[in-house]
């Protein structure tokens, strides 16, 4: 880990950082939104375990991405690892999410923009991460000029 770390895995921890701040961010107010709604109506909030499902599952993800990007960043084979997980994942992500906004179309692009974002963000990753001086740096792979294997 000597070496100067890549420009692009500086980009793309920071990708992952702040993704995943984005997520836990939407995810904690989405539920307030949520909570006030149902608190208002008097009802609690365990009667909708889809609901909690939704934010726990998406505050989840922002620290898995969190955790990413920390492993990006300090060089980490978990990282690596975690990296390229989260990067298939939110492409499969994407695609569900792309049918759910086509079925309740509603003239508003705004989340359908967020998850083009992640889904260009995701397959960058997931390439920039499978090159061979990346997957080296995290022990994934031999170095560069290396000998192969017999």
């Amino acid at each position: 880990m000597s070496s100067p770390r890549p420009t692009g895995l500086v980009v793309l921890a920071l990708a992952e950082a702040a993704g995943g701040a984005l997520t836990a961010a939407l995810a904690a107010r989405d539920l307030g939104v949520v909570y006030a709604y149902v608190s208002l109506s008097g009802i609690s909030l365990l009667r909708f375990p889809d609901f909690l499902s939704y934010f726990s599952t998406l505050v989840a993800v922002g620290l898995a991405a969190a955790a990413s990007a920390y492993g990006l960043w300090t060089g980490r084979r978990w990282g690596w690892t975690l990296g390229s997980y989260l990067g298939v994942a939110y492409m499969v992500f994407f695609v569900g999410f792309l049918s759910y906004f086509l079925a309740q179309y509603d003239d508003n692009y705004t989340e359908f923009q967020a998850g083009a974002a992640y889904l260009a963000v995701s397959v960058a990753a997931v390439f920039y991460l499978d090159r061979a001086h990346i997957k080296a740096r995290f022990g994934r792979a031999p170095g560069p000029g290396a000998a192969p294997a017999a």
